[in-house]
């Protein structure tokens, strides 16, 4: 059973499928959950209203291009914690995520693990 909680997520990913799944578990464990299927529409909906915790998969905006979204993100909302979904090892893309100070979670994970690196993230942004 996963624990509810409170916040707001935005998910950035291209597969309705994983929308669906992050949306299940998102709002079952009491998240509000926006879905944006590009950068361009995540930056539409970052502009119309404020959200807790980012979470984008990595292949998104096609790999590289995913830290271009995370720097626009850190330059306009500096407060919202970022988690990067990844089917790529930590070692490959270690050096972007501790520059862009971003989580990252690797496929395949479960549901209580999704919602338990969200509840860190927030209690971080909370101190």
């Amino acid at each position: 059973m996963v624990e509810r909680r409170t916040g707001s997520v935005l998910v950035i990913e291209d597969d309705d499928i994983l929308v669906h799944l992050f949306e299940a578990i998102l709002q079952q464990a009491g998240f509000e959950m926006r879905a944006a299927t590009s950068a361009d529409a995540a930056k539409s909906m970052l502009a119309q209203r404020k959200f807790d915790v980012v979470v984008c998969d990595l292949s998104v905006a096609g790999g590289k291009k995913v830290f271009d979204l995370v720097t626009n993100l850190r330059s306009q909302h500096p407060e919202i914690a970022i988690l990067i979904v990844t089917g790529y090892t930590p070692d490959e893309i270690a050096s972007k995520v501790a520059f862009h100070d971003v989580e990252l979670l690797e496929k395949p994970f479960s549901p209580p693990d999704l919602v338990k690196r969200i509840l860190t993230l927030l209690k971080r942004r909370a101190a």
